[in-house]
């Protein structure tokens, strides 16, 4: 056994540690309407298809604009409207300054972190999406996979991006939950992954919720895809019951794409018997164009339904006066 276990030992210390890819370049794949290429240290121009991003360039979207980008180690960003977007020179880091991006990356290239002013999320290869809102400082985290790996992490930056220097709490994101992150406060809510799908600009023509579709994204995706069609078939279906909160358009790339009150992306939080409005009340606002008009402290609010199947959590029942708001800016906000 002594032999055997010597050399079990040797083949692991033989093994070479998985080191992260670093990220050298990003090809612009695809564009709509007005996007602009920010070269470092010079003036922006429209972005053509021949564009490569290098370190220290960023790429800067208009309203009802989006870009895809390819980055060496086959990770695809898309990026929506309103968007600033860059990646940090030899890491795997990005940065988002406004607007909201899409991210699938391709496991085992190691941790991926992507910070807004207010928040840092920290994945292993998944899809995720990031929407940063400078007007009120809230970031939006949604988590479309479970990576094996572990769960996606975030971290209120309170600390200039490093959350150990100053102890900062970090919260676990799984597939089909949604943290809003705002005032150093996370809060972790479940969000409707189907109905995701149906709806967001943002993903369209990806086929991450198409079992049927034949590689669309290219085999460094693949991987990804698998996990994006897992997590849609572990979310336990939602109850009609749930009270209308967000707003589909945000979290999007079309700006000017309505969508009617029957079709929101519905959610409701995992801290058992505490209702979604009085969890978001002080958190969101309506100028922040995420959520629909909340009843007053005057106004009774539904008792919690106790949803079949899942211990604990609990929807409330909506009403037929909710109105989605969306007052985003009508054009793109510069970079600062």
């Amino acid at each position: 056994m002594t032999g055997l276990a010597s050399l079990v030992a040797l083949v692991l210390v033989s093994l070479p540690a998985q080191a992260s890819v670093i990220l050298t370049r990003a090809d612009v794949e695809a564009l709509r309407n007005r996007v602009e290429f920010i070269p470092r240290g010079r003036q922006a121009r429209a972005a053509r298809m021949s564009d490569v991003l290098a370190v220290g360039d960023a790429l800067r979207t208009a309203a009802a604009a989006q870009a895809d980008l390819r980055f060496n180690d086959g990770s695809l960003a898309r990026v929506g409207e309103r968007a600033t977007f860059r990646f940090v020179p030899n890491t795997r880091n990005f940065r988002l300054t406004n607007g909201t991006v899409l991210l699938l990356i391709p496991p085992g290239r190691g941790r991926t972190n992507i910070q807004t002013p207010s928040a840092v999320t920290g994945i292993q290869g998944s899809a995720v999406v990031v929407r940063y809102i400078p007007d009120s400082d809230l970031t939006v985290v949604m988590a479309l996979t479970n990576n094996p790996a572990g769960p996606m992490t975030i971290t209120a930056n309170s600390c200039g991006g490093d959350s150990t220097a100053c102890g900062a709490t970090e919260y676990s994101l799984y597939g089909g939950q949604m943290a809003l992150i705002q005032n150093n406060q996370v809060q972790v809510v479940e969000f409707d992954l189907p109905m995701f799908y149906q709806t967001s600009p943002l993903v369209e023509g990806l086929e991450l919720d198409n079992p049927d579709a034949d590689a669309p994204l290219g085999p460094d995706l693949e991987a990804v895809r698998e996990e994006t069609l897992e997590a849609l078939e572990d979310q336990t279906p939602f109850s009609a019951e749930v009270v209308t909160l967000i707003n589909p358009t945000v979290i999007g790339s079309d700006g000017t794409n309505q969508l009617s009150g029957e079709q929101p992306w519905m959610f409701f939080p995992d801290d058992s018997g505490v209702s979604p409005i009085s969890i978001l009340r002080g958190v969101l606002t309506p100028w922040d164009g995420l959520i629909t008009t909340i009843p007053s402290t005057q106004i009774a609010i539904p008792q919690p339904i106790q949803l079949p199947g899942r211990p604990g959590d609990s929807l409330i029942g909506g009403g037929d006066n909710e109105e989605v708001v969306n007052r985003d800016p009508e054009f793109f906000i510069p970079d600062k």
